[in-house]
């Protein structure tokens, strides 16, 4: 059998590394457009802030385990076309046949609504695109970056950091809007627009970008001068064009919940699709590597024969930014239209532990009858990170409130605050 996949990133090395241990004898090839397997999309970040050496090390594999797993990878290669009925797949170097197909091609931050030079107007999700970039950061003073979701605000923490002048242009009145609720974001907001050297631009929509000496930024309420500008806008998935595969309005490609494609044989994975939100069983489209990594091992082992149906996600997070650590799963209050019961909220802080005198801001959103856990959001100044992963499992098992404090977890004062969560939850009154 021969397995052919498109796209080097989590999506596809996931999916070619299964199939691997289900078809030993399968001869597997991945195409990729990029000069590097693997490359993180924050691996810049990364670098910068001195977790990588080099900007090629920021990678969660490399073309030799790759190699070492019998998977051939072609870098520097560019898909084109497929002919469906022929299984044939032209690139800009050669034409394979296979037996199976997998897209996983990922999606852009490019902007579809903003008038500029697209060659001049940067960002840093590919390998390619990071070293390119990397030298005109060093030499920038101001930095503009458009859009205030996860990517645009670790982006700016990081310039902060490195003392660059930093504006962040939103086209909503608050950031990360797909993860919190506005209000309980009010102190983590408050914080931000006191640093000295950022600018938060809310309601803000850019309509036109120009590069003389500098770029020239115009908004609706303001004009500006920049010496870079970053586009981090809502991801979209890469355009695919395959006449046989039936695609949604917002380009996602339809999947059956095996993930193969309208067309048999062809299957399409990771930021190209939408998947089922666990909560409502709603389509969405939630580009995480959580789902990317496991809509990959899912479709290799759908590629013989259709076996395991991709169950969804709950589209989980968790960053730090400035020095706050957030984190958010499940459904937000203002989604409540989306959910077919009426829900409620409780906003409590919880201390970090007995000894420490820092709390976390905890936001639940649950079913006002039944109290079944919908949904956590977490703001602190110090790490609660892995506290997200015990709240998408309480959600994933359907569990209630009391359920939840009822569980048994460990108990030390330095480092716990399970008996502090109990009195604050279930003795407070919903908000």
């Amino acid at each position: 059998m021969k397995i052919l996949i498109i796209g080097a990133s989590f999506a596809g090395v996931y999916c070619s590394l299964q199939a691997r241990k289900l078809y030993p004898e399968a001869e597997i090839t991945i195409i990729e457009k990029n000069e590097l397997a693997g490359f993180l999309p924050n691996g810049l970040l990364l670098y910068l802030q001195g977790n990588y050496e080099r900007l090629e090390d920021a990678t969660f594999i490399s073309s030799k385990q790759l190699q070492e797993n019998n998977i051939q990878l072609h870098l520097n290669e560019t898909f084109q076309t497929v002919n469906a009925q022929n299984k044939q797949l032209i690139t800009d170097k050669a034409t394979y046949i296979y037996d199976k197909l997998v897209l996983a091609t990922g999606s852009t931050q490019h902007s579809t609504r903003i008038e500029l030079v697209e060659e001049e107007i940067f960002h840093y999700k590919t390998y390619q695109a990071a070293k390119f970039l990397l030298p005109k950061i060093e030499q920038a003073q101001d930095i503009t970056i458009i859009g205030a979701g996860q990517a645009g605000l670790e982006a700016a923490s990081v310039f902060v950091e490195l003392g660059k002048q930093v504006h962040v242009f939103e086209t909503l009145d608050y950031p990360l809007f797909k993860y919190f609720d506005q209000a309980f974001l009010a102190p983590f907001i408050s914080a931000i627009e006191q640093i000295p050297n950022l600018t938060m631009h809310f309601n803000q929509q850019i309509s036109k970008i120009v590069k003389n000496e500098q770029f020239e930024v115009n908004a609706q309420q303001t004009e500006w001068k920049s010496d870079l500008i970053l586009t981090t806008v809502n991801v979209h998935p890469t355009n695919v064009a395959i006449e046989e595969v039936q695609v949604h309005k917002d380009q996602t490609i339809h999947t059956d919940a095996y993930l193969e494609t309208s067309q048999k044989g062809i299957f399409a994975i990771g930021d190209l699709i939408k998947v089922p939100l666990k909560i409502t069983n709603e389509k969405m489209y939630l580009p995480q590597i959580s789902n990317a990594v496991r809509t990959g091992i899912v479709a290799a082992s759908n590629l013989v024969e259709p076996t395991t149906p991709f169950e969804g996600g709950l589209r989980m997070i968790g960053t730090k930014l400035f020095g706050w650590y957030l984190a958010s799963v499940g459904l937000l209050e203002a989604e409540a239209f989306i959910y077919p019961h009426n829900i409620a909220t409780k906003t409590v802080n919880i201390p970090v532990s007995f000894v420490s005198k820092q709390s976390i801001q905890c936001k639940l959103i649950f079913e006002e009858q039944s109290h079944r856990l919908l949904g956590v959001q977490l703001l602190a100044k110090e790490n609660c990170l892995d506290l997200i992963n015990r709240c998408g499992w309480a959600i994933e098992e359907g569990l209630t409130l009391e359920e939840v404090m009822m569980r048994d977890f460990f108990f030390h004062a330095q480092f716990s605050n399970h008996l502090a969560s109990i009195t604050e939850l279930l003795g407070s009154d919903d908000q």
